[in-house]
Formats: C-alpha cells, sequence, structure tokens
C-alpha cells in the first residue's frame, strides 16, 4: 500500500470519529446556550433581580460566557471544516481502495489514528460538560442550596431543592404522603416547627422522617399499638394481665427481655410479651348459681359456648358471672360423656343413637356412619389427627375426611378401651392397673412402658395446657417431660381428688365432682 492511501484512510477513520463529535457538539450547544440566554433556570423577573444585587458577579460571568460561546463556536467550524475534508477523502479512498493498494500495516496505523482521535472526542465531550457545570455555578453564584431528604427504613431519598439568598428563608413544601412526622435539620433531631422561619447560611440538608407502627404482641394476639417518631422510644403500654401467667417483659426476637429506652425505633417494630406460666397450686372453694353440683363428666363445649347435659337437666354457662342457665334442645336427654369433636363438627354418639350439631339451626340432626353404626363416644380417642375407637376387642380408625370406620388392627396390645389413652402432648400411653405402653405410632405397636412409679391409670391424667399432672385419690404426681419421671405433687385446699373430674371453660381450671366445686390457682 502506498504512504498516500494510508494517510487517507488515516484521514477518512479520524473524520469519522470527528463526525460523531459534531453530533455530540451538535447536542450540547443548543443546551449550553440556552443556558447562557437565561432561558433553562431562570425567569426574566429573577434574572433582573439577580443583576441588581449581584451587577460585579454578573459582569464576570458574562465575560465567562462570551469565552465559552467563540470556543464552543470555534469547535463548530473546525467540525464543518472536517466534515468537508471527510466528503473529499473519502472518494479518494474508494479510489484507493478499487486499485487495491491498502496494506495491513497500513490498517494498524488507521486504528492507532482512531484510538487518538477517540481520546480527543472524549476529552472534547469532557470540556463542553465543564463548561456548562460552569456556566451553572456562575448562575448561581452567591446563593445557597438546600435539599430535602425522605428518611424511611434507613434510606435517604431527594424529595425537594430550593435556593435560598445568603441570610434568607426556606419556602413551604408540599408536605409527603404517607404517615409523616416533620422535618428537622438533622435525621432524627428535634422538629422544624416551621419552614418559613428558618434561615440558611450555608449549604443545607433537611431530613423529612415518618411515624412508624409499633405493635406489641401478646400470646401471637395483638396487644397494643403506638405510633412512634423517628428515632425516638416507644412508650411502655401497660403490663398485660393474663391468667396464670406471669409477665416477665418485652422482646424484639421472643425470648430476651428489652428495655424500651434503649430500642430506638427506625421502621415498623413488633415487640412480644414474655410469659412464664405459674404453677398450680391451690383449690379455693367456688359456687355456681342456676345448678348447684356440676359434675365434670357431663360438661361440654361446641367450641364456643360450655353446656351442662344430663338428662332432664340441659343448662349453658355464662363465663362472665358464672351462672347456668337453662338451655333447650331439639334432643331432650343428650349425656355431656357422649359429646365428643370431628374436625369443625359436634357429635353426640350414644350406642344406636347418633347426631351431629348443626351449628346454624342449633338443632342435632341424625348423623349415619358406615363400617360401625352403633358405638358410644367414650371409646373415642385421637391422636396425631387420626380418630381411633377402642373398646375390648373393636379396635377402628376413621377414615381421614369421611364418616367410614374402618377395622384397625394393633400389635402388643390388641384389646384395650379408649380410656386407658393418654398423651403428655407428644408420646402417646396406654396405662391400666401396674401395665403401661407407649405407641410406636409407625408400626402402630405398643411397647412396655415403665415408669417410676408402680401403677399410672389413664383415668387419672389431666393436664393444664403445658403441666401434665397425675391424680388418683392420694397418689398425686406432676410429669417432668425432661427426664419422663412423675414426681410427688402438693396441692393446698384438696389433697386427694381424681384428674377426671377437672375440666376448664377456656381462662380457668375446675374441679367439679358433686358438692366439691373447686377453682385452680
Amino acid at each position: 500500500m502506498s504512504k498516500n492511501a494510508k494517510k487517507i484512510i488515516g484521514i477518512v477513520a479520524g473524520l469519522a470519529i470527528l463526525a460523531v463529535a459534531i453530533i455530540l457538539i451538535g447536542i450540547y450547544a443548543p443546551v449550553i446556550r440556552g443556558a447562557i440566554d437565561n432561558e433553562r433556570y431562570y425567569t426574566p423577573e429573577e434574572v433582573q433581580q439577580i443583576r441588581e444585587d449581584y451587577e460585579d458577579d454578573l459582569d464576570e460571568m458574562q465575560t465567562q460566557t462570551d469565552y465559552y460561546k467563540n470556543q464552543i463556536d470555534a469547535y463548530l467550524k473546525d467540525l464543518q471544516d472536517y466534515k468537508t475534508r471527510l466528503e473529499t477523502t473519502t472518494n479518494n479512498l474508494n479510489q484507493a481502495l478499487e486499485q487495491n493498494e491498502i496494506d495491513a500495516e497500513a490498517i494498524a496505523g488507521y486504528l492507532d489514528d482512531i484510538t487518538e482521535l477517540n481520546n480527543t472526542i472524549t476529552d472534547l465531550n469532557n470540556q463542553i460538560k465543564l463548561y456548562q457545570e460552569r456556566l451553572e455555578a456562575y448562575e448561581n453564584s452567591g446563593k445557597y442550596e438546600v435539599v430535602f431528604y425522605l428518611v424511611q427504613n434507613g434510606e435517604q431519598t431527594p424529595y425537594d431543592v430550593q435556593v435560598v439568598e445568603p441570610n434568607g428563608y426556606l419556602s413551604d413544601v408540599v408536605e409527603p404522603e404517607g404517615n409523616f412526622e416533620g422535618w428537622s435539620l438533622t435525621i432524627g433531631g428535634d422538629l422544624i416547627e416551621s419552614l418559613t422561619s428558618v434561615q440558611i447560611t450555608e449549604d443545607t440538608n433537611i431530613y423529612g422522617t415518618f411515624y412508624s407502627t409499633v405493635t406489641f404482641m401478646v400470646n401471637d394476639e395483638e396487644y397494643s399499638t403506638q405510633q412512634v417518631g423517628y428515632n425516638k422510644y416507644a412508650t411502655e403500654p401497660e403490663e398485660p394481665s393474663i391468667n396464670r401467667y406471669e409477665f416477665l417483659g418485652w422482646s424484639l426476637n421472643g425470648k430476651d427481655t428489652i428495655s424500651l429506652n434503649t430500642c430506638k425505633i427506625t421502621n415498623e417494630t413488633i415487640f412480644y410479651a414474655i410469659l412464664v406460666r405459674t404453677d398450680l397450686s391451690t383449690f379455693t372453694a367456688t359456687s355456681w348459681t342456676g345448678l348447684s353440683n356440676p359434675t365434670a363428666w357431663y360438661i361440654w363445649s361446641d367450641g364456643n359456648n360450655i353446656y351442662y347435659s344430663f338428662k332432664e337437666q340441659q343448662y349453658i354457662l355464662n363465663k362472665n358471672i358464672g351462672n347456668w342457665s337453662p338451655k333447650s334442645w331439639n334432643v331432650s336427654d343428650l349425656n355431656g360423656g357422649f359429646i365428643w369433636h370431628y374436625g369443625e363438627n359436634t357429635y353426640y354418639s350414644n350406642d344406636e343413637t347418633q347426631y351431629v350439631l348443626n351449628k346454624e339451626t342449633g338443632n342435632w340432626d341424625i348423623q349415619i356412619w358406615t363400617g360401625l353404626s352403633e358405638f358410644n363416644a367414650t371409646y373415642i380417642w385421637k391422636y396425631n389427627g387420626k380418630y381411633y375407637y377402642s373398646h375390648s376387642s373393636e379396635q377402628y380408625e376413621l377414615e381421614s375426611g369421611t364418616t367410614n370406620w374402618k377395622v384397625k388392627v394393633w400389635s402388643g396390645v390388641n384389646s384395650f378401651d379408649a380410656s386407658d389413652i393418654w398423651t403428655d402432648g407428644n408420646l402417646c400411653y396406654l396405662s391400666k392397673y401396674s401395665n403401661s405402653y407407649v405407641l410406636n405410632q409407625e408400626t402402630s405397636r405398643w411397647e412396655e412402658k415403665t415408669w417410676n412409679i408402680n401403677r399410672v391409670y389413664a383415668d387419672g391424667i389431666w393436664n393444664d395446657g403445658e403441666t401434665i399432672y397425675y391424680s388418683y385419690y392420694d397418689d398425686q404426681y406432676v410429669l417432668n417431660k425432661e427426664t419422663g419421671k412423675f414426681e410427688i405433687k402438693t396441692w393446698n385446699g384438696l389433697s386427694e381428688f381424681q384428674g377426671d373430674f377437672i375440666w376448664a371453660d377456656g381462662e380457668n381450671i375446675y374441679y367439679s365432682n358433686g358438692t366439691q366445686q373447686y377453682i385452680i390457682v
């Protein structure tokens, strides 16, 4: 390739890059000129006010902007010259290519030239940007910038900007939507009562904060809420009073208590009440109105109300005043001992008499079962979500979600009653006389179980929701779940009683056996 061809290609490549620069200048120049003519930033009235206050600064700015304008015009003239040369050189290059006078060495040289021209274009763009920034600085000469930020969840978001004269005052801004708290000069600092009273002597940041909702939870239920300002502290609510629980304090993680005056609130926060169960220890004599001597065997619930059903004695309990009021059913001789629950329904099963409670009408409707049509609810038991019927050699399992009883085969013990079954909330046991077993759920096998006491009767087992007790006349024990052993339990007020006379109304625990009526605290 000839030297002339190499030069031609270099010039063409360079002029191609400069052609891009012409476009960039074409974009930037109107913006810069618009800034020079005061059309981008200020109205004519604002410009006139600036001229009156800062004549000397404006003279200097005019000198500088005239210089920048001349420089840009010079760039535009040079680029136009290059464009003309580019058209001429392109024609010459086409002729050289047709004569095959370009080699690899020439192309490499053109690439070097292109790199250099790219760097030149970059410098030109940076220079134009610098001129624009200087123009903006001159236009705002002598004023201070005030930036308004919104602070939420630890992040700052620009919201508004004001340019203020030295020693001038802020203007009001539109209040942000949401749970807005107010403006302050520091994040979480004292709130500004009025923005228009704030005098500006330097560039300033103003921070807008929001109230956060603080929720207090007790036993997985909302106890109270507060709206707390940013970086401030929640107020201690009234201490919760829960029957049979001692309140230890509030926690963020549900385990460790924390002092509220050490926890600054910056976002939505939940505090959890730490409660510990108090030990049942005392029987206190109680009395009822409407029904003087109820027995626990006949007390039952439909999931909402408490009832007493024994032959012609049919009552409903008003828990607020401790009063039993007469209750009428469409079935006259209900017996509470034959009530049981399956899913969301309440059933009455007394041999050939089978009913389901219609919660909408409050009536008992006839219930049809398959596989086992006549059975007694006292022989039904539940474990791990499954329902079983156990009466001597009659062993059935209720198919989940159906009304069909199918035969159930157990190993280890194949003949037993449901009254011999109890659970500690984890494992299932069969205890009758001195014989005890534990159920292997995977194999349906009853395996022998040894306790540290000689005998355990299932009808003496009861619980307060957490703790397992064994009460069979003068045998009084509490089950230590960690060691798996029964430990002696001492009661006040009543030393001998049976666990199957214990019942609860959802708030309190009672012992009801004829004339013996107690509340347990």
